[in-house]
Parts: structure tokens; C-alpha cells; sequence
């Protein structure tokens, strides 16, 4: 302890350090830039996991998204081919005879080339939804109210809109109680929507006017029709179960061909989220080895470097030894120079590689939802010090070796002229 706070002892080991300046400096820098590549690396790969789970937490993860298409193989006396239609007697099926499902919402798609509203009109998507949709996918309410069981029931002509058909037929003016004419038919404005989704996936809801889907099949002509739809599993089972069971049904009602891949199509949003996580582990790992390795290269350099500085530093350390300097004092000697050139790199490498993080953090929170699966790039702050500590350490362990060869190193050696 007296040691440590030895200012002369500190004073001999910096004067050391900094007899050769470059050699020196190159020998931190590669310490400076193991632990900096080891927090940016950690700190990226944290932000892609944070946009990943961002994206993820506006949707309900328990999601199951079915579709059906033509068959591929013949069954019981029908030809491959055939298309497989689904009607809202399916979904009362699903609801009826499948445990498990928590929300059901079935959606139907209309064509309609033109929407028109006092002498503006646009081309917009208009989806026949139920109230469910807003507990499902990233659409919210920003004025107004979402379709509701009464409009379902009853069958109003009643719609919301979206942020981008509000600009192009409104603009600045207030689009709720107005009325919107589509394929003929008058249709009044009792919301707009919003979407928590970023890019195309956005526009796409931006740009979709909702309606009730008993609505959409009453006023046009598609009783019963379900062009697909989406449901949600009870948090206790697993959504894969729930699929299978879900497909064979609707196989069965449909007279599929068991064996059909194609017919009954299915997408599992909890089996894509486990994915992912499988998948940032595995980044985890990766960064975690790569940073490692620079890490290591950087010590090795700092073992090079003090075994050049020991073999450089015989005479003096024979002087040392005719003065009585013992093995023990040589070896802290070398080991307390090693430490303080890691020790001192490696805070270095720590501050710069956290600063690099802050700076992107604040650049990711100017650009907002524009930037995609990145967000928030941070480090565990300790595992951070546990990293510098293990440098620390490394880098003693670096200059054991070195130290170890000067003090076992014979006095008249030492002091024999090169």
C-alpha cells in the first residue's frame, strides 16, 4: 500500500513509459482500440436488438396471420388447383371450436380505382376491418374513434381514414362528419388513423381507408366473404400449437389434402420473434468474439512491448540487483509498468468507445422513427468495468512472463557490456 502511493515510484514508471514515445503510444493504441471496438461492437449490436424489439412491441407478438391459395394436390375426387375461399362461417369455426384463440379479426380488400370528396379524389386502399384490428397491428386512433361491435352489427356506412387520405382530401380541414363517395356509394368520416410503423409499411396503413367489413360485404356484393385474417393466442399456450390445430381445421372445412403445404397459408409472429432472439444471440456471441480477439492482440502487444522494454533494461536492472534490489521488487517493477500502460489505455479506449455511443444515441434520436431496427445503442455499464478490469488483469499477466526473465536473469549477465 505504501508503494501505491509512492510518488517517485510513479514518477520512474511514467519517465519509462515515456522514453520511447512511439513504441509506447503504438503499443496503447492497440489496447485503446481492443476495449473501443469491444464497446461499439456490444453498443451496435445492443441497438439492432433495441430496434428489432422495438418494432416487435407494436404488434401483438402472439399474432397468427392465415391466407389461402390454390391447391396443389387433388383430394377426394377434386383437382388440384382449385381455389380455397373463406367466409365468416370459418371464423365463427375458429372461435367456436379451436382453444386458445384470444381475438380474431377477419379483413377483406375492395378495388376501388377512385375516392372522391367535393371535387378531390385519390386512389387509396380500402380494407374491411373489425374493432380488433387496433389491438392487433400498429394502427391507432389520432382523431375520432375505430370501428366499433355496433357499427359491425348494424352495418353503417362508416369509415376511417387514413393520415395520408386526410392530406390529399382534406388538407387543413376537419375531416370528421364529412362524407366520402367509394364506387358509389357515400361513406361518413368518424376517424382518422395513424401508423406506428416506419417506412412502406407505414405509407401502406397512411394511405388505407377502413371500414367495417359486414359493411363492405352488404354494399358490395361479398356476403359472408373473408379475404384473410388475424388472430391472437391466449398468452399461456404456444402460437405453434394453436397453428397446427388452426390449418387442419380449415383444411378439413375446405376438403385440403392434408399433406397441402401451399393451400392454407400461415405466418407465426412468435415463431419470428423467437427467431430473432435466436439470431441477436448469436450477434451477441460473434461480437463478443471478435472484440475479444482484438483485445487479445492488443495485450500480446503490450507482452511485446515490455519484453523489448525488459531485454533493453539489463544493466539497469543489474545496477538495481548490485544495489540490493530483490527478485520480488524487479518483478513489481515490470508488472506495475505493464498494468499502468493497459490500465491507463484501456480507460482511454473505455471513455472514447461510450462517447462514440452517446454521439450516436443523440443522432438516432434526431432522425426518430426514420431509421429502422437501430435504437438506443448502449453498453451494460458493468460489464463495461468488468471488461477494463479483465484488461487490467490480462495485461499483467502480459508482463508476468517478461518480469519473470528479468528477475531470474544472473547479476553478471546484466551487467556485461552488449
Amino acid at each position: 500500500m505504501r508503494n501505491l502511493f509512492d510518488m517517485d515510484r510513479w514518477s520512474e514508471m511514467l519517465s519509462t513509459l515515456g522514453k520511447h514515445k512511439l513504441r509506447t503510444g503504438l503499443t496503447a493504441l492497440g489496447v485503446v482500440w481492443g476495449i473501443f471496438m469491444l464497446v461499439v461492437m456490444m453498443g451496435a449490436g445492443k441497438a439492432l436488438e433495441n430496434g428489432a424489439m422495438y418494432e416487435f412491441s407494436k404488434w401483438n407478438v402472439k399474432s397468427l396471420f392465415v391466407w389461402t391459395n390454390r391447391t396443389t394436390v387433388p383430394y377426394k375426387g377434386l383437382q388440384a388447383g382449385r381455389s380455397v375461399p373463406l367466409y365468416m362461417n370459418d371464423i365463427q369455426a375458429i372461435n367456436d371450436r379451436i382453444e386458445g384463440i384470444d381475438l380474431i379479426s377477419p379483413r377483406l380488400w375492395l378495388d376501388a380505382p377512385a375516392i372522391t370528396h367535393k371535387g378531390k379524389e385519390g386512389a387509396f386502399s380500402v380494407r374491411g376491418e373489425t374493432e380488433a384490428l387496433v389491438n392487433i397491428e400498429p394502427v391507432r386512433v389520432a382523431e375520432g374513434r375505430f370501428i366499433s361491435p355496433r357499427d359491425l352489427a348494424e352495418k353503417r356506412k362508416v369509415i376511417v381514414i387514413g393520415q395520408r387520405v386526410k392530406d390529399v382530401l382534406f388538407g387543413e380541414n376537419d375531416p370528421m362528419g364529412e362524407y366520402l363517395l367509394i364506387k358509389g356509394v357515400w361513406f361518413q368520416v368518424i376517424g382518422v388513423a395513424k401508423s406506428l410503423r416506419t417506412g412502406d409499411d407505414s405509407r401502406e396503413d397512411d394511405e388505407s381507408v377502413f371500414m367495417p367489413i359486414t359493411t363492405m360485404q352488404y354494399t358490395y356484393n361479398l356476403i359472408d366473404r373473408v379475404g384473410w385474417f388475424v388472430c391472437t393466442v391466449k398468452p399461456e399456450l404456444p402460437s405453434a400449437e394453436v397453428q397446427a390445430k388452426l390449418v387442419a381445421l380449415l383444411k378439413e372445412r375446405h376438403k385440403v389434402a392434408p399433406e397441402d403445404q401451399q393451400a392454407i397459408g400461415s405466418f407465426n409472429l412468435e415463431q419470428e420473434f423467437q427467431n430473432f432472439q435466436g439470431i441477436f444471440t448469436g450477434i451477441r456471441f460473434i461480437v463478443l468474439f471478435v472484440s475479444i480477439g482484438t483485445l487479445a492482440a492488443g495485450i500480446i502487444g503490450v507482452g511485446n512491448i515490455t519484453l523489448i522494454t525488459v531485454r533493453e533494461r539489463y544493466r539497469e536492472i543489474g545496477v538495481r540487483k548490485a544495489l540490493g534490489a530483490t527478485n520480488g521488487s524487479i518483478v513489481r517493477m515490470i508488472l506495475a509498468e505493464s498494468v499502468l500502460l493497459t490500465a491507463i489505455s484501456g480507460y482511454i479506449g473505455l471513455v472514447a468507445g461510450i462517447g462514440v455511443l452517446a454521439l450516436a444515441d443523440q443522432v438516432l434520436q434526431q432522425a426518430g422513427d426514420s431509421v429502422m431496427f437501430f435504437r438506443q445503442p448502449e453498453i451494460d455499464l458493468g460489464f463495461a468495468v468488468v471488461a477494463l478490469c479483465c484488461l487490467v488483469l490480462a495485461g499483467a499477466f502480459a508482463g508476468a512472463i517478461p518480469a519473470r526473465q528479468a528477475a531470474a536473469v544472473h547479476l553478471a549477465i546484466t551487467l556485461k557490456d552488449e
